[in-house]
């Protein structure tokens, strides 16, 4: 059973990879890739970045940059010509991202590159290059446990912006909800793909638990989390490591036995103020069938 579905589940991703190779001039359609995989766009994201190793934006961008390395190394097109057809607007845009992957300027890049074919290669996790079609897909830990959860109502703040700054929300939520009783078991969901979507426009809530008898607070909204069977993972370290601890967990859920759902959120067991980075512990749920 887990073969087949792990046949489907990485078929899915190659063929999004596949379409990404066939069409490198043109603007990448996040949103189809993630249609065609029957996910939604952040759940398509976290498992194409858990299996490939890096998004689906990041791969396209990357390819195009090796295709403009190796134009330099052996052509005598002009830098501006291949920085448009490498998809950027200007000659300047184009050299910031070029110094970025390869330490140097394109000019200086097209001096001295002149010794070995493998100089325009970037670092790919899948050991997927321009002008190649084999790679192999990683491999997750199927490090989750599965549970039964009941239906949860939050108590919630709204947050539109980046990821990184939801924390502004749980300050919010912290000074709205002083009256409620009992302990509190904060809780976040991110909603939107951050690579199809401005971060400025980003949607996110920072959340509480509440009973359903709860009278909750002038600005705070109610959500309501469905009860049903959830996947489950545990991460153990700073905030900033929790993109790729996601990925992992989507794509070992993505590649079992088990289709994913809808719903998914963050739980957390403390918090800054309470424990250092190392040892802040987050679950993460999905919704699985």
């Amino acid at each position: 059973m887990r073969a087949t579905t792990r046949t489907s589940a990485e078929a899915a991703v190659r063929a999004a990879v596949s379409q990404l190779l066939s069409s490198l001039d043109e603007r990448v359609d996040l949103g189809r890739l993630a249609r065609r995989a029957a996910l939604s766009p952040l759940h398509f994201h976290r498992v194409f970045r858990g299996l490939v190793g890096e998004t689906a934006k990041a791969l396209h961008r990357r390819l195009r940059l090796e295709r403009a390395a190796l134009a330099l190394r052996s052509t005598r097109q002009a830098v501006t010509d291949v920085a448009f057809a490498a998809g950027y607007e200007t000659h300047e845009s184009f050299t910031r991202a070029f110094v970025e992957a390869y330490g140097q300027a394109p000019s200086a890049f097209r001096r001295r590159a002149q010794t070995s074919s493998r100089e325009v290669l970037l670092p790919a996790p899948s050991g997927l290059h321009f002008g190649g079609t084999d790679f192999e897909l990683l491999t997750p830990e199927p490090a989750f446990a599965l549970e039964r959860r009941p239906a949860l109502r939050l108590a919630a703040v709204r947050h539109v912006g980046s990821y990184a700054t939801i924390v502004e929300a749980f300050i919010r939520l912290e000074q709205l909800s002083r009256a409620l009783p009992g302990p509190a078991q904060l809780v976040a969901r991110y909603l939107d793909d951050p690579e199809t979507v401005l971060t400025r426009s980003l949607r996110s809530e920072a959340g509480l638990v509440v009973s359903a008898r709860t009278r909750l607070p002038k600005g705070l909204h109610e959500v309501q989390l469905p009860k049903g069977r959830y996947a489950r993972a545990t991460h153990v370290g700073p905030y900033s490591l929790l993109g790729d601890a996601w990925a992992n967990f989507m794509a070992s859920v993505a590649t079992s036995r088990h289709r994913i759902g809808h719903e998914a959120f963050e739980r957390y067991t403390n918090t800054p103020e309470t424990a250092q980075p190392d040892s802040l512990i987050t679950q993460l749920y999905v919704a699985v069938e």
